[in-house]
């Protein structure tokens, strides 16, 4: 078997995820707020990917612009 950290990360960020949204209103979503680009930066999730051995792939929208952030999987930090 081949290195699989991204495809496991990505795993279990998606069960964080859905865990997160079972307690949302209906009318709330999930975003990311970048802190890591000098000033604070929200994006609106829309889609999750991922690239074996170490990244992982967020898509969505930054100020109404389609937007996509590679992230290494050591990089990686969610506060809920």
């Amino acid at each position: 078997m081949g290195f699989t950290f991204a495809r496991l990360t990505f795993s279990n960020i998606m069960a964080q995820i859905e865990e997160f949204e079972e307690h949302l209103d209906d009318d709330k979503e999930v975003a990311v707020l970048l802190a890591s680009f000098g000033s604070s930066i929200l994006m609106t999730v829309t889609g999750i990917g991922f690239q074996n051995p170490e990244l992982v792939y967020f898509y969505g929208y930054v100020d109404g612009k389609e937007s996509q952030l590679i992230q290494h999987i050591s990089q990686i930090n969610f506060c809920r």
